[in-house]
């Protein structure tokens, strides 16, 4: 880590020896007053992002020790393993499914007999005033 020479308080409390001819004191506290504002500024910057750093660390470590597993519920990191698994698995089509749709397909059958028994009588007419229109 960088070593710093000042920290803003040094700057605060520096002392010049004053000589003939020397810089203005007051345009030198206006621009060491700037300095220490920038160092603060720098100072606070810099454990605002050591403590993001600490926290992002300490998160990648949780996560690393976590085991991924879907059935957990964890869903954010699925192995492909896990994508291959669950491909097949659907594939594979459950007796109770088969029997659902072989019954629902014998319901509709059903229901376009009836339908055909107690409409058909009255669509064949419709049509035939239709082709009359």
């Amino acid at each position: 880590m960088a070593n710093f020479n000042f920290t803003p308080k040094d700057i605060y409390e520096k002392h010049f020896d004053k000589k003939m001819r020397g810089y203005d004191p007051e345009q030198v506290d206006v621009v060491l007053d700037e300095i220490i504002r920038d160092y603060e500024t720098y100072e606070d910057e810099i454990l605002s992002l050591r403590e993001e750093n600490e926290f992002l660390r300490s998160k990648i470590s949780k996560m690393q020790e976590k085991p991924n597993n879907a059935e957990d519920g964890d869903t954010k990191r699925i192995e492909p393993a896990q994508i291959i698994a669950a491909t097949e698995k659907a594939k594979q089509v459950s007796p109770r499914k088969q029997y659902q749709e072989g019954s629902n397909f014998d319901v509709l059958k059903r229901l376009s007999r009836l339908e055909l028994a107690v409409f058909g009588a009255q669509d064949k007419k419709l049509e035939d005033t239709n082709e009359i229109v």
